[in-house]
């Protein structure tokens, strides 16, 4: 009996949860009554999140019992294609005519008899090759038409309930593609218009500082795309580099400079929007597949830049310029602080000492007067200790005064290796005997593989001690100690050694005289 209740209750939960999981997918579908007293419905599939749908019925009809009895379940077709007779509503003529602006700014009249025909008897019919995907027709349809509801998506079903026999045009804040369609008892349509999306993609996730990065974005973009704009920002380790994108196309065909305008460039990122560029409406209107729009553009790591330096594109659209989902690039450089101290007094603080930066590690025994012959090998900073490429820099060498950093360096998965020469020791200490070997190695981000979340400084000291730096945080300091010893005192001649020397040679020569005398007065 105990297992049988035991059985009960897990069956009562798992049902319990069924009828949940069900109830809220029901709860998820909008619902809109029309208001019209009728027992019609037209469900739109799957809409768009955030975007107005709105019905507006454009003629009334009335339909055979084959026809009443149907139902709709396809999202391509109608349930049918006869038994419906349509007519005008009381008080519209397909003859008025109405006046809207155009993508290209132009002005234009459309009317009903455009598409459509109405006999003597009042029975409306299409006109042979009527296209009623037109921004035109899109235009008389908002105007002649009546609004019977209004809905938001959710990502989920909407429903227009009530609804009686008819014409119905629906359109979409979502682009400029819009959905017709006849009623039956459960017609269902889909949105046509599939919203934009953006992927960015850069050269190089880890950089020296001045190094110029190139970034590839794909905007995707489909039929009845409509007010189409993308935004850019980069943060403040990064300037935007040339007046204008190097590449804006599809494929290797660049757009036509109508199609586009680069509507915001800024020449030196901040903190805020630096690029904006609009697509004409003239050009969306154009789209009629899929097509992937691409934009290459190059920026350059200034004396600002850290780890995970941000670069976040996104695009907006439609009516209500909803955002689609940011694409987020990150660049990193890195950074290391040396430590001068003294081997033989705990590590106390020592001045004076100069270093320079290298990644080839074969220099050999490098001196300030030496450095010169090999500066095409030496790393440039300056005199921040943040690393420069600029052809006219001059700064090789680093002084230690008890710290030296060396910033805006790179590092990649493998690990990065730098030579670190000490090319003048502290006055009263022996100078390095060969250079510390540096190795900085990044951690990236599972998922964005851009990312930093963590990086470690492994150095080795000439005599082939090997450690880490405690730090491996990206906001932390990553330094460690290099030491020195002072010299030891060598052995000299002259001075008191020779004093000594002559005073007891003087001795010996008195000790002498007094046994010389002593003797002879013993013979006396």
């Amino acid at each position: 009996m105990k297992k049988l209740r035991k059985m009960m209750v897990l069956l009562l939960a798992l049902l319990l949860c069924a009828g949940m999981g069900s109830m809220a997918a029901f709860a998820a579908d909008q619902t809109v009554d029309t208001g019209q007293g009728g027992s019609y419905k037209v469900t739109v599939d799957s809409t768009n999140e955030h975007q107005t749908y709105t019905i507006f019925k454009l003629f009334d009809a009335t339909t055979n019992s084959a026809r009443q009895g149907g139902s709709d379940t396809s999202t391509e077709t109608d349930v049918m294609t006869a038994g419906i007779n349509y007519t005008l509503p009381s008080g519209k003529s397909l003859t008025e005519e109405y006046t809207y602006t155009d993508s290209t700014g132009a002005a234009k009249t459309v009317k009903g008899t455009d598409w459509f025909s109405v006999d003597t008897a009042g029975n409306i019919t299409a006109k042979s090759g009527a296209d009623i995907t037109t921004e035109a027709f899109r235009q008389w349809a908002k105007q002649f038409g009546t609004q019977v509801g209004t809905g938001t998506g959710n990502g989920d079903d909407l429903v227009f309930t009530g609804l009686k026999d008819g014409y119905y045009f629906i359109t979409t804040t979502t682009g400029s593609l819009a959905t017709v369609t006849s009623t039956a008892p459960d017609a269902l349509v889909k949105d046509k218009n599939q919203t934009p999306s953006v992927e960015k993609t850069s050269d190089g996730a880890t950089n020296d500082i001045d190094d110029t990065v190139t970034y590839t974005v794909t905007i995707h973009l489909y039929p009845g795309s409509a007010n189409v704009v993308f935004h850019d920002t980069l943060s403040a380790g990064l300037d935007l580099q040339g007046e204008a994108p190097a590449f804006i196309g599809v494929g290797e065909t660049p757009l036509a400079a109508a199609d586009y305008s680069v509507t915001k460039w800024a020449a030196v990122a901040g903190d805020g929007e630096d690029i904006t560029i609009t697509f004409t409406q003239r050009y969306l209107d154009t789209i009629t597949e899929a097509t992937d729009v691409t934009l290459r553009y190059t920026a350059k790591l200034n004396a600002n830049a850290v780890v995970n330096e941000k670069n976040d594109a996104h695009v907006t659209y439609g009516e209500k310029n909803t955002e689609t989902e940011h694409s987020t690039v990150y660049e990193s450089t890195f950074k290391f602080q040396v430590d001068k101290v003294d081997g033989s007094n705990n590590d106390a603080a020592l001045n004076g000492a100069k270093f320079v930066l290298s990644t080839d590690g074969t220099l050999g025994d490098l001196t300030e007067t030496l450095t010169d012959a090999q500066k095409a090998k030496l790393l440039k900073f300056d005199a921040s200790g943040n690393q420069t490429q600029a052809p006219d820099a001059v700064n090789y060498i680093l002084e230690a005064n008890n710290t030296v950093t060396f910033n805006g360096l790179d590092g990649d998965a493998a690990g990065t290796t730098y030579y670190l020469y000490e090319v003048k020791a502290p006055d009263g200490y022996n100078k390095l005997t060969a250079p510390v070997k540096v190795v900085i190695k990044p951690v990236f981000n599972a998922t964005d593989t851009t990312k930093v979340d963590s990086y470690t400084v492994t150095y080795t000291l000439p005599d082939g001690t090997t450690a880490d730096c405690a730090a491996t945080d990206v906001a932390a300091v990553h330094e460690f100690n290099v030491q020195n010893n002072q010299g030891a005192v060598l052995p000299s001649t002259g001075g008191m050694g020779t004093t000594v020397f002559y005073i007891l040679g003087a001795l010996l020569v008195v000790a002498c005289g007094i046994v010389l005398i002593a003797r002879r007065r013993t013979q006396n």
